[in-house]
């Protein structure tokens, strides 16, 4: 049985097994994965066998991109969305309209067009003008300066972002809950400002994904002792089929 040894599986060697229901010699398996790279590699009978890309690697290929080029080699598949983007709800600028469409709620004031928020217990910054659809997909994008203590964090439509600890530029690609207001959260007493906010609604996503095998060849599984009765002299990894006759004198 072929299967599909993955790290968000646990490595599990008998997890996902592969089928062959036209019988072309093609084994395959469909999973729900999440977007982002998905590190994996093929096995047969759970744990008795598994391709080794190492050599093909070392040799200058590129399908098994996480290995040490010595004692592991494992494949990388990138999941991507496509997003089509629609209309720009929230367009903050540089807040040079002196914050009017927000709610400058304790301790957070506009200066020289810039949000900042003063730490002693800071509440969120909240856009006052728009509320998001619930259910819907949408990016937000903002700038994080000076911030020499706490976290900034989005929420839009009752779903959290990441905590951002540093300065620089972030966007959060966000499916909202409910239709709650868009709200920069100032965690721990957050000293800092934020600057040119803006949310743009996504109205559809198609998947993306690479090429499964990159450059190297395609693994052929099989028998590669050649004392086994069964060796294979096309196959490129041992599958531990290989039989050998063992005489009685």
């Amino acid at each position: 049985m072929f299967t599909l040894k993955a790290h968000v599986f646990g490595w599990c060697g008998g997890c996902v097994p592969m089928t062959d229901a036209d019988g072309d010699g093609i084994h395959s398996v469909t999973v729900d994965l999440a977007e982002g790279a998905f590190e994996y590699k093929y096995a047969v009978d759970g744990f008795a066998g598994q391709e080794d890309l190492i050599d093909d690697m070392v040799n200058g290929g590129t399908c098994a991109p996480i290995t040490d080029y010595y004692s592991y080699a494992n494949r990388q598949f990138n999941v991507n969305l496509d997003y089509t983007y629609g209309n720009e709800m929230v367009t903050n600028g540089d807040f040079s309209a002196d914050g009017a469409d927000w709610n400058l709620r304790n301790n957070w004031l506009v200066v020289g067009g810039i949000a900042y928020s003063s730490g002693v217990s800071s509440n969120p910054l909240e856009q006052t003008s728009w509320n998001p659809t619930a259910g819907a997909m949408y990016t937000v994008t903002y700038d994080v300066g000076a911030l020499s203590q706490g976290t900034y964090q989005v929420s839009l439509g009752g779903v959290l972002g990441e905590e951002r600890t540093a300065l620089g530029t972030y966007t959060e690609t966000i499916m909202t809950s409910n239709n709650s207001p868009l709200m920069i959260v100032a965690n721990g007493n957050a000293i800092g400002a934020v600057d040119n906010i803006s949310v743009i609604e996504i109205t559809n996503v198609a998947s993306v994904s690479d090429d499964t095998y990159g450059s190297c060849e395609l693994c052929i599984l099989g028998c590669t002792d050649i004392f086994a009765w069964n060796y294979d002299s096309l196959a490129m990894t041992d599958d531990g089929s290989c039989y050998i006759l063992v005489e009685k004198i």
